[in-house]
């Protein structure tokens, strides 16, 4: 199965065909297709609270008990 998979991956590479690897057609991708896919992303998210103390008190090194 492996073998299988790179053997694809390696005639797609052979024959150009750069949008079938899906990590070769992220990197090609126009920036304003990217900007539109993160809007949209961002568009989808419910909104979050404001970030309080990300950490429990005591957690960080300077709060050790000594």
């Amino acid at each position: 199965m492996i073998y299988q998979s790179l053997e694809t991956t390696l005639r797609h590479l052979l024959l150009e065909r750069w949008e079938a690897i899906p990590a070769l057609a992220m990197i090609r991708q126009p920036a304003t297709e990217i900007r539109a896919r993160a809007e949209a992303l961002l568009a989808r998210l419910p909104e979050l609270p404001a970030p309080g103390n990300p950490s429990p008190p005591g957690s960080s090194p300077s709060n050790a008990p000594t």
